[in-house]
């Protein structure tokens, strides 16, 4: 996307200027009830249409409202403005390259320059007047004039509302859109299947197969087809096997959300001959009346969809399934929207900390939100290093294309040595672990764990590695209830890992290297970082003896079933 803000002033509830410090792929707004969150959207669709204006009911401050942009100047912005023969002046281009310039529109009429941040612009611009002899032309309107469109100017804005469905209708060939609450969309299908003029296939084939894929294990459907009842209305049907067909008006609004997002997205292009990346879309509350494992298939979708064919998205929500699941993406971002004594306020969130606020305002105790889908404990940083490092190697000689992402797919909880002996997975209170009654529990952390623990090994004689495995009474009983809780099917693996990488000490590894005193003086870390950097991709995990490839592989199958 094209890296430029867009803001709006006196409108609504936008009394000072608000909006997005950019427009990305994906923009999640977050926000209570009647914070702004919808007059955000309006913004983006007056944005997007090549004539505009505002309804003066709108007009806030009792002054008229406008639309800001601001971007960097760059070569290709001011490229268009100069013919052949002034090209000359772009050898300044120099005096450019860290400008802002920002702009104003009011109903689409008017293009003012309000600020920008380096006079190199305008001693360019006073250069070329003077060339041309046009100083009494305002040369900066046609400036941006000729470079308005923005990445969203001109581009179909499409709403989805959170109030819809999809009914029975009554055929109509001259009515052909579907407005943002579903009206139209029974129509519109059976149009597709019946009409010759359209192809039938769109419906049948491509919207079933990703209907049951966004469904999948929940149901699936080997038809859709409509069917006129007597009053001449049309009902959309979907057949089951061993099911028959179900009537969609008597279906949940879920499965209607979803293929009414199918509608917007596969049939609504096709029917307009546009490309997806001529659209715009806007979501608004897709989670209502959705089980949180359908939500995110259905998001899923959207999400590939709009990487695929480079269209942008713009979803409302009270999802913390949708924070989560876009909150890591560098092309997706999350505007957290407020409302204090009457004016709405716009915030970026940049940090994890500031999702804390979110929550609040969605209305989440931590205790709700899984904060990592599974935790691997580990007894220092270094093992940190280390198993990220294999995970990521055995992801590569896997070919494993999503690779899982630390912080949401999985997250590491370091226990520190003898600090062991007072965790426990559960709180036994039988008589005979009346020493373990009063632990800290590691599912308060989480439901899902995988225990890494030292097998204790040391040197011989010889100084070759010899495993020794002096479990201690902690390591024992942690062994003891995950042997006990696996069989009741949770989610729990124990790794006695042995040696340092399985291989040799760190300070044989740094004596090899030729690496100085001072330097062994570095923390375990700090070294593991050292070691894992000078390994070269030649490196793989069956070099490492001791079996490491078979347990990266668990871990991995661990880290898998945790997220599925």
């Amino acid at each position: 996307m094209e890296n430029i803000s867009l803001k709006i002033e006196n409108y609504k509830c936008f009394k000072s200027k608000q909006g997005f410090e950019e427009i990305k792929r994906v923009n999640v707004l977050i926000g209570k009830n009647n914070s702004g969150k919808s007059s955000l959207l309006d913004l983006i669709s007056q944005a997007s249409q090549e004539n505009f204006s505002f309804d003066k009911s709108t007009f806030g401050n009792n002054s008229q409202s406008k639309i800001y942009y601001q971007k960097k100047i760059s070569q290709e912005l001011i490229q268009p403005c100069f013919t052949e023969r002034s090209t000359y002046i772009l050898n300044d281009y120099r005096m450019l390259e860290e400008s802002v310039i920002e702009w104003q529109t009011i109903d689409n009429k008017s293009f003012k320059t309000i600020y920008c941040s380096d006079t190199g612009f305008f001693n360019i611009l006073k250069k070329f007047r003077k060339d041309k002899a046009t100083s009494t032309r305002d040369y900066e309107v046609i400036f941006l004039k000729k470079n308005m469109p923005t990445s969203i100017h001109k581009k179909t804005f499409k709403h989805f509302s959170s109030e819809r469905d999809i009914i029975p209708e009554p055929s109509s060939r001259q009515k052909r859109d579907v407005s943002n609450n579903g009206q139209g969309a029974t129509n519109l299908i059976q149009r597709f299947i019946n009409s010759s003029e359209l192809p039938s296939d769109l419906v049948k084939k491509d919207l079933l197969k990703v209907l049951n894929d966004i469904l999948t294990p929940d149901a699936n459907f080997i038809d859709i087809l409509s069917q006129e009842h007597e009053n001449g209305a049309w009902e959309i049907y979907l057949e089951e096997e061993n099911k028959g067909k179900i009537p969609l008006s008597k279906s949940g609004s879920g499965l209607k959300t979803i293929i009414l997002t199918l509608v917007f997205t596969l049939l609504i292009p096709k029917l307009e001959n546009k490309v997806l990346a001529h659209y715009i879309y806007a979501f608004e509350e897709l989670e209502n009346n959705m089980h949180p494992s359908l939500l995110r298939r259905l998001i899923k979708y959207l999400d590939d969809l709009s990487l695929k064919h480079k269209f942008s998205i713009f979803i409302t929500t009270h999802s913390s399934v949708l924070i989560d699941y876009f909150s890591k993406k560098d092309d997706a971002q999350i505007v957290h929207v407020t409302h204090k004594n009457g004016e709405s306020f716009c915030h970026t969130v940049n940090r994890h900390i500031e999702n804390f606020h979110i929550l609040d305002d969605l209305g989440i105790k931590a205790s709700d939100l899984l904060q990592a889908n599974g935790v691997i404990w580990v007894e220092g940083a270094s093992d940190v290093v280390y198993i990220k490092k294999w995970l990521e190697m055995y992801v590569e000689e896997n070919n494993i294309s999503e690779k899982p992402i630390q912080g949401r797919h999985y997250e590491f909880q370091m226990y520190g040595g003898t600090l062991l002996d007072s965790l426990c997975l559960i709180k036994n209170n039988s008589d005979e672990e009346e020493e373990y009654k009063k632990l800290v529990s590691m599912f308060s952390f989480s439901r899902n764990a995988f225990i890494v623990i030292d097998s204790d090994s040391v040197k011989n004689a010889d100084n070759q590695i010899v495993d020794q495995s002096n479990f201690s009474a902690a390591k024992k009983y942690i062994k003891k209830q995950i042997e006990s809780l696996s069989k009741e099917n949770y989610n729990l693996g124990l790794w006695y890992k042995r040696g340092f990488l399985a291989i040799r000490t760190i300070e044989d590894y740094l004596d090899q290297k030729s690496i100085d005193f001072a330097q062994k003086s570095w923390s375990k870390k700090i070294k593991a970082q050292k070691i894992t950097e000078s390994w070269d991709e030649s490196k793989k995990l069956e070099d490492f003896p001791h079996n490491l490839k078979s347990e990266i592989k668990t871990l991995y199958e661990y880290i898998e079933i945790w997220n599925s």
